[in-house]
């Protein structure tokens, strides 16, 4: 299926509670860190969400997968929460040729190798995932 610009591959029977909350943590996120990224000197604080990574290396890979679909759907709303659009346009060309289950491969990977985070929220090491794989 193809929203906007990227593509998600559909996964048929899966809670979508997932991915309710997993949007509105994102746009909360996305809205709150893209500040730090235009200003050095500004201190942004990113409140705790619903899941943290130790529950996102728990969850199926299709509940990953679905967990994607609502960090990137967040993504796409930042804007609308003040986020700066060229960073969020920079992160929608990035992932443009991916679908979710890669995405969710990106920040899984992530995820995995930094078990010293695994105390942080998943929408936290997501975002760092992200730009990590698209800043190279």
């Amino acid at each position: 299926m193809v929203v906007g610009q990227i593509r998600f591959t559909q996964i048929e029977g899966s809670t979508m509670r997932i991915f309710a909350y997993s949007a509105s943590l994102i746009i909360l996120s996305f809205y709150l860190t893209t500040g730090h990224a235009q200003s050095d000197t500004r201190t942004v604080t990113v409140q705790s969400g619903f899941i943290d990574a130790n529950t996102y290396i728990a969850y199926s890979e299709e509940q990953k997968a679905i967990y994607v679909i609502g960090l990137i759907e967040g993504a796409l709303l930042a804007p609308l929460f003040g986020a700066a659009e060229v960073e969020v346009q920079a992160l929608l060309e990035c992932i443009k040729p991916m679908n979710n289950i890669q995405v969710a491969a990106i920040i899984t990977k992530y995820v995995e190798e930094n078990p010293e985070k695994w105390h942080q929220g998943a929408h936290v090491l997501g975002y760092a995932a992200l730009m990590k794989a698209c800043l190279r």
